[in-house]
């Protein structure tokens, strides 16, 4: 039976020439982990990436949308309902027309949907992946 080393080998014949100590290390275990988190990582700057090219408008909405939602953030929220119910998120909606409004800037009902609801399940992915 063969005898597969965790660390420098134990006997010189199999350390040759083509193999640097560090290829000797087994390190699936800390493989999966790493790629796990940049793989989040790589998610969040494409998803970052491709918001970059938001309309103006949309962009500035969607700040709106992140700062009523960062208040209702917690986890009795019902954004975090298995279903959320339509009324609750038609009253978010409604806030982040207020402060938009408060803030001098013409918020589209439609427009300020869709940021709502794609931030609702951007949020519910993250607190379900546990980030």
């Amino acid at each position: 039976m063969e005898k597969i080393y965790r660390g420098y080998p134990q006997a010189f014949p199999v350390f040759t020439q083509e193999m640097k100590p560090y290829m000797l290390y087994r390190r699936e275990d800390k493989r999966e982990d790493l790629r796990g988190r940049t793989e989040k990582r790589r998610m969040r700057e494409e998803q970052e990436y491709f918001r970059g090219f938001y309309p103006a408008a949309a962009r500035r909405c969607r700040q709106f949308v992140e700062e009523v939602c960062d208040r209702m953030d917690r986890p009795e929220s019902g954004m975090y309902d298995e279903y959320p119910d339509r009324e609750f998120l038609g009253r978010m909606r409604d806030r982040v027309i207020e402060e938009a409004g408060r803030s001098g800037h013409h918020a589209d009902r439609d427009m300020v949907w869709i940021l709502l609801l794609e931030e609702v399940e951007r949020r519910r992915r993250l607190s379900r992946a546990g980030v």
